[in-house]
């Protein structure tokens, strides 16, 4: 796929000195693609997302986290989809990339900033409960649906800092798992519907819940097409591939795919393995 929701142009001075005073789309970005210009040493000059016909300057505020404190991009992917998550335009917002990438933190820890500030009244968290490819399934769980859904919420609990932090957002009702296949005939209004690890979810999955959102609600998802994809049905059949090829440049999609690991120097060493 080649569409990663932003395009790196290296422009002389000539070249930059022509884009600056006419401002025309020369590199055929589509509706909510980001430009990146480099100098001739590699050096990032500018960034700007094309919309509506004009190219904006990237903007965007750091996340504050009770846990982790002030959350700062570490990379340019990762300025790129601040952006993107804090843009109110867009209202389903795809993030891919490599483990330790940033995408379910960064997109956890807005999705709790904006919750926590009103612009939300719920997060609905879904993740199909797909077990890790060639592991052993665990039976049946105890309890209810919160309950078997429960281990799959450990991303944010991570963010959050406690299991008894998560209980106290979902007794309020202001995070309420959800499993994807009790989605069908919802319709969720003024939430953040969030679906990690989106590999693995299939073109009708990935329609279900593009039509759950209803007024004021976003859609966001996270996953990595690299690897990590459990199950055989989704490599033949796999939604995130489809939304990001026939969404992108629509002016209410947004994409970035991020490709470094941040997490540290010692998860970096998995990529030895390849």
């Amino acid at each position: 796929m080649d569409y990663k929701g932003y395009k790196v142009i290296t422009l002389s001075n000539t070249e930059m000195a022509d884009f600056y005073a006419n401002k025309t789309n020369l590199f055929d970005l589509v509706e909510n693609e980001y430009l990146v210009i480099q100098n001739s040493n590699e050096e990032t000059i500018d960034k700007f997302c094309y919309q509506h016909n004009e190219f904006k300057p990237v903007r965007f505020k750091t996340i504050k986290s009770a846990i982790s404190g002030e959350i700062k991009p570490r990379n340019l992917e990762q300025e790129l989809a601040f952006n993107m998550l804090q843009d109110e335009k867009t209202k389903i917002k795809i993030l891919t990339g490599p483990y330790g990438s940033g995408k379910t933190m960064s997109m956890i820890a807005q999705a709790i900033e904006l919750l926590n500030k009103g612009v939300f009244q719920k997060i609905v968290y879904v993740r199909n409960n797909i077990n890790v490819k060639d592991t052993m399934e665990l039976g049946s769980l105890p309890g209810g649906v919160v309950d078997k859904i429960y281990p799959y919420l450990m991303p944010m609990v991570d963010q959050l800092g406690s299991q008894i932090i998560l209980d106290d957002y979902i007794e309020k009702g202001k995070i309420e798992p959800v499993h994807l296949g009790f989605l069908r005939g919802r319709d969720l209004r003024h939430s953040l519907i969030y679906c990690t690890e989106a590999q693995n979810l299939s073109i009708d999955h990935m329609k279900l819940l593009i039509g759950r959102v209803g007024e004021g609600s976003e859609l966001w998802c996270d996953g990595d097409f690299a690897a990590q994809v459990d199950r055989s049905t989704f490599e033949r059949s796999n939604g995130l591939h489809t939304i990001v090829e026939r969404l992108s440049g629509n002016e209410y999609f947004g994409y970035v795919r991020l490709k470094k690991s941040e997490r540290s120097k010692v998860a970096a060493l998995a990529d030895l393995l390849d």
